[in-house]
This record gives structure tokens, sequence and C-alpha cells, in this order.
């Protein structure tokens, strides 16, 4: 055995590598305090500046052993810059600091920033100037930092949190100037119903009937149904005074129905109609949509005009920076000249229902005892299968399939989607531009539709898709329903608003009961008669007195 310290000739040539492992064996660790490799206690850390790793004039091991300063990097001087601007209040160098770099800024990079302008200028309308243009030209949409920044650039633009408290207070001193101020929140961000009804609040004590048929409208937007307490509100405005004084007695019906019709249905915008007091009555809607005090049948209301051609223009921009554009281009124009579909339906997604077993596989019978049962139970008459080409011609290979497939595309109610495409662009395409029923359990949750918008894309799923399931190996179908329950204007001027349980704050709201507002001098006889046999709704009960 070799005496450590000894060199065997045959390390003799590898005596650098063989230095370097004896000396990692003799090491001895340190005691703690007396440097090394090791953590620094909090209290020696006091004081000392924290700096992004990486940012930092490192050292670097020169040949001899000695250590020297590595060059400071860009990132890091401008770092220290601002710092020292943050220190010394220097708004001005640190604006032309941060419009002069041309790094790729971190969410320290603006809160600083926005640190030394909240302190360097007092009031928003000085901020504006200073702030607007730098964040418009370097939006960082995804640190609160942007958000805050909007917040101090404008008078009126604040987040969510601070918004509601000011909106809140205003209403609960009374300030007018205040709460219209407030109301309008930052662009993006959502009114909740508390601030929303706050404001009606304020509004109907002030007599302000303009501003309450305008927070109507936002609750009906943004909350769709409201709670008891909002409710008990809405119905203290209908029963004074001053709603009975406002409104017209004459307008043009066919304006006000072409409104209608052209904002999707359930409300029309066109100010107070009808004069004198109002009836508010605790009521219910039937299966079919009737109210079971007035008579009137509710809507289902869908995306008004401009929306969904901006829907429509959205999914094949969006199709088209994924797809081929020439393929999807084509499927464009062959649907300008086939658009007499009522249902689209996503053939995938029914054929693979329930198929992940061992000898499980595509059923294309599947697909046609769906279609059948929807054909047979809505009011559609032609369907538009969606398969993709690669999926059609494995199937074709199968007798009983290539029969079913020629006389589906017999009747014209089949497309292939080309090779390489997603069909999902094709049906989602296909269904808004035809403004028809979609048939798939597809919950579109992925990062196609995420592109979408989710308040926009659910309101328009409530209103199309069809929804299927099988039970003892018959199909049973999920169709949309008849009435939509939010928030509805009459063509007449009646108002029903849906009032949820005291106690629901989830996602799938239970509604306790309705409002209908109507004004005592329209005729509410042979009510019953409209009704038929659309009774109360089973789902929902009478608002307890």
């Amino acid at each position: 055995m070799a005496i450590i310290g000894s060199i065997d000739p045959r390390v003799e040539k590898r005596w650098p590598i063989f230095k370097r492992k004896r000396k990692m064996l003799t090491r001895v660790p340190l005691p703690l305090g007396s440097g090394g490799n090791r953590r620094s206690s909090p209290a020696e850390m006091a004081g000392k500046p924290i700096v992004p790793a990486g940012s930092g004039p490192e050292r670097q091991e020169s040949a001899g052993g000695k250590k020297r300063k590595r060059n400071p990097t860009p990132e890091w001087e401008f770092q220290q810059s601002l710092a020292a601007c943050s220190r010394e209040g220097d708004l001005d160098g640190a604006l032309a600091l941060y419009g002069g770099t041309k790094l790729r800024l971190n969410a320290y990079h603006f809160n600083t920033l926005l640190h030394v302008c909240s302190n360097a200028l007092g009031s928003s309308e000085e901020r504006s100037p200073a702030l607007s243009p730098l964040l418009l030209r370097r939006r960082f949409a995804s640190s609160s930092a942007w958000t805050w920044g909007r917040g101090m650039a404008s008078p009126l633009a604040e987040n969510l949190r601070s918004g509601s408290v000011r909106v809140l207070q205003g209403c609960r001193e009374c300030r007018e100037g205040v709460f219209c101020r407030t109301a309008h929140g930052v662009d993006g961000i959502m009114p909740e119903e508390a601030e929303l009804a706050s404001l009606l609040k304020v509004s109907s004590e002030a007599g302000r009937d303009d501003k309450v048929y305008e927070y109507l409208h936002k609750l009906r937007r943004f909350a769709r149904s409201v709670s008891p307490s909002t409710a008990e509100t809405v119905k203290r405005w209908f029963e004074s005074d001053c709603a009975a004084k406002i409104g017209r007695e004459a307008w043009d019906a066919d304006r006000v129905k072409d409104a209608v019709s052209i904002n999707g249905g359930g409300w029309h915008g066109d100010g107070w109609l009808g004069k004198g007091r109002w009836r508010v009555q605790r009521s219910d809607i039937g299966l079919g949509g009737c109210c079971s005090f007035c008579g009137q049948r509710l809507a289902c209301v869908d995306l008004d005009r401009t929306e969904t051609e901006n829907f429509a223009e959205s999914v094949a921009s969006l199709a088209m920076t994924r797809e081929a554009k020439s393929t999807f281009s084509d499927f464009q124009e062959w649907l300008n000249g086939h658009d007499d579909y009522d249902v689209v339906v996503d053939g995938a997604n029914i054929g693979y229902y329930h198929q992940n077993f061992a000898e499980g596989g595509f059923c294309l019978p599947q697909v046609q005892v769906v279609v059948n049962e929807l054909l047979e139970h809505s009011h559609a008459k032609k369907p538009l299968i969606i398969l993709h080409n690669k999926r059609v011609l494995s199937l074709m290979e199968n007798s009983c399939n290539r029969e079913l497939l020629e006389g589906w595309n017999a009747q014209g109610v089949l497309y292939a989607t080309p090779n390489g495409s997603n069909d999902d662009w094709y049906w989602i395409y296909a269904s808004v531009r035809l403004k028809c029923l979609l048939l798939t359990n597809d919950e579109m949750r992925d990062h196609i539709f995420e592109l979408l918008g989710q308040s926009f894309f659910t309101r328009w799923k409530e209103r199309h898709q069809v929804r299927y399931t099988f039970v003892k190996g018959h199909p049973k179908l999920e169709l949309p329903r008849p009435y939509t329950p939010v928030i509805q204007e009459m063509e007449n001027g009646s108002w029903h608003i849906p009032v949820r349980a005291a106690d629901d704050q989830g996602k799938d709201q239970k509604l306790e009961g309705w409002l209908c507002i109507t004004r005592e001098g329209l005729p509410l006889d042979d009510v019953r008669a409209a009704l038929g046999d659309d009774g109360p709704s089973a789902e929902n009960t009478p608002l307890s007195e």
C-alpha cells in the first residue's frame, strides 16, 4: 500500500489532479463565525442591500489565485442608478433613466419607479402627464404595478379594491360627485353588486332617475341576479313617487322591438317607458319562461349583434394564426354558401364518448343516434357534422360506416376538416357564424378558448350549447333553457329581476324567486290563459313574505 505523501510513478503524470484530490481529503471544515462557505445570519445581513442574483459586479479568480472585479453589467448599473434616484427623490432623473433604457425591466424596477413618482408628485392630476405615456409604452400587465400605476396616472382609474372603498364611502356620505366619478373603474375590471347597489340606492334617494336606469342595466350586465337586500332597494325605488312621474306615455314600438333584437334579447335600453305608478309583485317564472303574475314571456338572451360579429372575427383571426390560412379561408367561403344549418355537431366529441375501455374506439353509430335525437326533440332541421378528414378515411374502411358517411355526404351535412388541422376551430366558428346550436360536451376550457374571453364565452355557451348523455343506452339531451335567468327589460317597459337565495354566493346561483315590476295601467286580464300549462317552475320557490 502506498503511503500518503509519496508519489507513485503511475500517478506522477497525473500529479495536478492527484494534488487537488489530496487537498480535498485534508480539508477541515471551519467553525461557525470564522468565515467560509456558509449562510450569513440575519444580524450580519442587516443594512446590506439585497441585489438580485446575477446583477452585481461579481469577483472572478485570476490565474494567479487573486480575485479581480468583473465589469458591472448594464442591469446592475441601471438598478444602482434607480436606487439612487429613489433615495434622493429625483423624479426627473428616474423618468429619464427609465425612458432611455432598452433593458427588459421587471416588477422590482416598475415598483421602484412608481414609488418615486408617488412621493414626488401629490395629486392624481400631477401624476397623469408624467406616468401615462411611460406605462402605456411599456405595459407591464403581469404585475400589480401596472394596475396601481394606471390608478395613479388617472383620477378616474383605480383598481377594484380601492375603488370599492371610495364608492361605498361616497355613497354613505351621499356625495353624488364622488360616486358618479368613481363608478367607471379601471378598464377590464367589472364592478360588483355591492358597489352598484350602493350607487343605485344613492341615485334613488337623490331622485336621479337617469342614474337609476343606468345602474339597473349595470346590474343586468355584471350581476345578472340580485341579493334580497338589493331587491329591497329596487323595490323602494319603483314604489317611490319619483318613479311614478318619470317615463314616456308614447313610444315607437317598432324601434323598441328592433333594439331588443339588436341587443340579443332581454333589454332595449331606450329609457323608461310608460307613465304612472308601478306594481312590484313577487312572482315565479314557469318552465317555458312565462311570468306567473303578468303573463309575459322572458327572452333567451344572446350576445348582441356587435358582440357576435366580433366573436366570429376573433375566432377566425385566431384560427388563421394556428391553421393553414388557405384551408380555413376555404371553409369560410364554403360556409358563406351553406348557411342553412340549425345545429353544428362536434363529431369527435360524441364518437369517443365513454369509449375509454380496451375494445373502445370511435363509434360512428353513436353520433347518428345523438343527432337523430336532437332533430326529433328540437326545432333544428339540418345538422352540420364536422369530422377530421383522417378520421373519415379510417371509418370508410368499414362497410357500415361507409354507407352512413356516404349518406351524410349526399345530404350535404358532413364536412371533413383538412389533414393537420384542429377541428375545434371549425365547429366553434361555424356555430358562431351561423348563430345556431352547438352539440358537444366539450367544456372548452383549454388555451384556445381562454383567448376568447371567459365572460364573453360563457354567455354564448349558455345560449347555444347542447349537452348530451346516455341513460341505459338511450341518448338524453340537455337543451338550452327557453329563457335566461337574468335581469330583463321588457318591450312594454316592465322589468323582471331574479333574486338569489340569501346565503347563496356560489357560481351556480340558486334563485329564491323573481320581482315582476309593471305599470298599474297595463292590463293583466287573461294571465292564466296566456300561461296555459306553463305553470311555476319546480326549481324556483316564491319569495318569503
